[in-house]
């Protein structure tokens, strides 16, 4: 079988550009990059956003755990992958055949930023969103535990729990004073749940922020977990609000 021939040509980056590569916001954006397109020797990752309602291209585990804080975060309210940079007259800068992308481009305020996790072409990145007046930065680490906590609890997030507020409500009394095994293990008891229900309601609670914790730190089973902030369930929005 062939090997396909990932490099990027004039040709190519036409056809990428007809395609609608590198253009639109949430989900009607394009990345202009898609792991097809890149031999990459890390680990790849194709993930839907609940945030932009599409797949995300992301080429490293330093770009899926970007991703995943920006994502956390509820100011941002888009988040762009492999932003191709265009040049003062529209025209696509270039570094042999390859266009130059920033690995994020996100919106937090109605502002945008521009964010690249590598060191590739750096000078001709922030020279551009300066003239831009776009803030640009550069991440070459992300927090380890931070990442670990969101990729724990993230797809958690839309299941439909039933009775989720009397669990809540039971697992809120022990879960500070317990260990999180016993803590949820002794609800499921208490409600005659399924083996495993109560960590999936304290997963589920955790990914739509109704139980705020520092995520920062490791979530161990043997340990208690510190509520910072407890939100309250809205049945009418089937949302959550500050309490």
């Amino acid at each position: 079988m062939p090997k396909r021939n990932r490099a990027q040509t004039k040709e190519k980056n036409l056809k990428w550009s007809n395609e609608g590569r590198g253009k639109g916001e949430l989900s009607s954006y394009k990345s202009w990059l898609k792991i097809q397109d890149i031999a990459s020797k890390q680990k790849c990752s194709r993930i839907w956003s609940h945030k932009t309602g599409r797949i995300h291209n992301l080429f490293s585990p330093l770009e899926v755990g970007t991703f995943l804080i920006l994502e956390w975060d509820d100011e941002i309210t888009d988040i762009r992958e492999h932003f191709p940079i265009p040049n003062s007259n529209k025209s696509i800068v270039k570094s042999k055949q390859n266009l130059i992308t920033t690995t994020f481009v996100y919106t937090k305020d109605n502002q945008d930023y521009a964010l690249s996790i590598n060191g590739d072409n750096l000078e001709i990145q922030k020279s551009y969103w300066d003239n831009e007046n776009i803030p640009f930065e550069v991440w070459k680490e992300v927090n380890k535990i931070l990442v670990r906590n969101l990729e724990w609890i993230r797809n958690y997030r839309e299941l439909e729990i039933t009775d989720i507020e009397n669990i809540e409500n039971e697992l809120f009394e022990r879960i500070q004073i317990l260990p999180i095994r016993d803590a949820t293990q002794e609800t499921e008891n208490s409600l005659g749940l399924e083996a495993g229900t109560g960590l999936t309601a304290l997963r589920y609670l955790l990914a739509n922020k109704i139980w705020i914790v520092e995520l920062e730190k490791p979530i161990k089973m043997t340990n208690k977990l510190s509520i910072i902030k407890r939100n309250q369930y809205d049945n009418k929005e089937r949302n959550y609000r500050v309490a």
